[in-house]
């Protein structure tokens, strides 16, 4: 059981989203999962201000994406948001699914993400502020 903080974020899908078979484009589901985490770090007041200010700000480094069911233009979905793990000192896998209105799975991605110098050009240690933002504690 994971006890770090799950984070929920309710959005609908739009034009935007839609390809040409009618459903959500696949790389629409990449757009949709950052909406949400940009929703964590609004929410721990790690906005784009402070990463600009301060140089240090979180990065992608692999992605593991799947799709489970068809979203479709105007469905109602929630996308719940969990750090799963800290993997090492200056990465942590941060899982993500989104849910349909009928509390269906429609897909699941697994982040490697990691905290970045602007400046240094490179990665750096994990702070204790950033995991708080991400609703973790560095002690389980």
């Amino acid at each position: 059981m994971n006890i770090h903080k799950q984070f929920h974020y309710k959005t609908k899908t739009l034009p935007i989203h839609i390809d040409s078979f009618g459903h959500v484009n696949n790389s629409s589901y990449l757009v949709l999962y950052e909406e949400a985490r940009w929703d964590i770090l609004n929410q721990g007041n790690w906005e784009v201000d402070k990463i600009q200010q301060e140089k240090i700000g979180p990065v992608l480094l692999n992605v593991n994406l799947s799709f489970k069911r068809e979203l479709k233009l105007g469905d109602d979905i929630i996308i719940k948001s969990q750090l799963k793990e800290i993997k090492n000192k200056k990465v942590v896998m941060f899982y993500q699914e989104i849910i349909t209105e009928h509390n269906e799975l429609a897909s699941t991605a697994l982040f490697e993400i990691g905290l970045f110098d602007l400046n240094k050009r490179k990665l750096i240690n994990i702070t204790d502020e950033w995991l708080s933002v991400l609703g973790a504690r560095r002690d389980v």
